[in-house]
């Protein structure tokens, strides 16, 4: 007789009897070997349900700790995926949501927050910063609402160490893989902070590597690293900067060479580990990194870079050896 039961999420068979429980259940999320590269590990973030990217878990995490002070209307500045987690969640909760967009937000976010019917306040602030912090402050005491403030909460890293990164510690020992170097993409700094103590609380001497993009550029989910990224400088070692066309060929990458249609954080990351993180420290090492979302959200940008989409628009020359 079996034992499976809706309770457990279907032993395994990924039967779920709500969202919420999908939501929490349907972990961890894959990790997986990118072949052409060598010995270099993703998180592929992606598989988080609700908006399709890692900002699932900081918004879970931190609207429950809300509600669960009796919190009702919760506001929070977002220029993508954490809002749409936001608001997704307070529809599946049952509080009030106000999403404060930045200037340079993405069109399909707007689209995708209207579909959602919640609050949304559109700023003149180019991108989520001091500024737009302080705004919030005054927007949710005028609203009655409680900022969650995904920029200064200490419980966004805290998440990502008791979640996203307890989860590839335990895949990567699964593998008997001892990593040397961790890459990430880099917007608030939270996954990057909370993700590298945990992995350096279980294999001490890991280097931790940002990218972000270059100043003047504008990369959906990351920042310059001149803007404001609280955490960042307690765990990262190194910064690699890149550019918008740098990501794109990232993607391209990806889907040319693995098959993964990843978001443009993630091919920022690619880009930066083929040209400047795999030369600089060592093509033998294992690294590991996370793939925040997928493509989908900014096919807009790519189809700018469509006439560019030959067979030699790659991240690495025909001379170049990565297997």
């Amino acid at each position: 007789m079996s034992n499976t039961s809706l309770e457990d999420g279907g032993s395994g068979l990924n039967v779920f009897l709500d969202t919420l429980q999908l939501l929490e259940k349907f972990k961890p999320t894959p990790l997986v070997r990118l072949r052409s590269l060598g010995d270099v590990w993703a998180k592929l973030e992606f598989f988080n349900p609700l908006s399709r990217s890692i900002k699932d878990r900081v918004a879970y995490g931190m609207v429950r700790r809300a509600i669960s002070q009796g919190v009702k209307h919760v506001l929070d500045a977002s220029s993508g995926n954490y809002g749409i987690a936001v608001a997704l969640l307070s529809r599946l909760l049952g509080i009030e949501a106000t999403i404060v967009l930045p200037r340079r937000a993405e069109k399909s976010v707007r689209t995708i927050l209207k579909v959602i019917g919640v609050n949304v306040i559109e700023s003149s602030i180019e991108i989520n910063n001091e500024e737009m912090i302080n705004l919030c402050r005054e927007l949710a005491e005028k609203l009655n609402a409680l900022f969650l403030d995904q920029f200064e909460n200490d419980a966004n890293p805290e998440i990502h160490y008791e979640t996203t990164g307890k989860e590839i510690v335990r895949q990567l020992k699964s593998i008997n893989r001892k990593p040397q170097v961790f890459v990430a993409a880099m917007g608030t700094s939270g996954h990057i902070t909370g993700i590298g103590r945990a992995l350096r609380e279980e294999f001490q001497n890991v280097k931790v590597i940002g990218v972000c993009p270059r100043i003047g550029e504008h990369i959906p989910g990351i920042k310059p690293r001149n803007t404001y990224m609280k955490w960042a400088s307690e765990i990262v070692d190194d910064v690699v900067e890149v550019s918008l066309e740098d990501a794109v060929r990232g993607v391209v990458y990806m889907a040319r060479h693995e098959g993964l249609l990843v978001g443009l954080s993630s091919g920022a990351v690619v880009y930066a580990l083929i040209k400047h993180i795999m030369p600089r420290y060592g093509r033998d090492k294992t690294y590991v990194t996370v793939f925040p979302d997928d493509i989908f959200k900014y096919v807009h940008l790519l189809e700018k870079f469509s006439d560019k989409f030959t067979e030699s628009f790659d991240v690495v020359s025909t001379s170049d050896d990565y297997t």
